[in-house]
């Protein structure tokens, strides 16, 4: 099971370079305000890529272009069928 720690923005505003020392260990911490969520800290990456992705802001290509140029006539997804 994963947890995930809850603070409020009090207690970040009280105890930020602890909890900032605990996201820099792999830890993520959601940040409440009234007791409702408005944010995350996650741990930075140097892969860009990998956090655009495990924050699903962007979907992984299934196919390479290469892929692509050797079925042109294959349709995507978006486009009927030709006649």
């Amino acid at each position: 099971m994963c947890y995930m720690k809850r603070v409020g923005v009090r207690e970040l505003r009280q105890n930020a370079s602890v909890l900032l020392r605990a996201v820099a260990d792999g830890q993520t911490i959601e940040i409440t305000h009234h007791g409702h969520p408005i944010a995350q800290l996650i741990p930075a990456t140097n892969d860009t890529w990998s956090a655009l992705i495990a924050s699903k802001e962007v979907i992984p290509a299934r196919l390479t272009p290469a892929d692509i140029l050797d079925h042109p006539h294959r349709p995507y997804r978006h486009q009927s069928p030709p006649p």
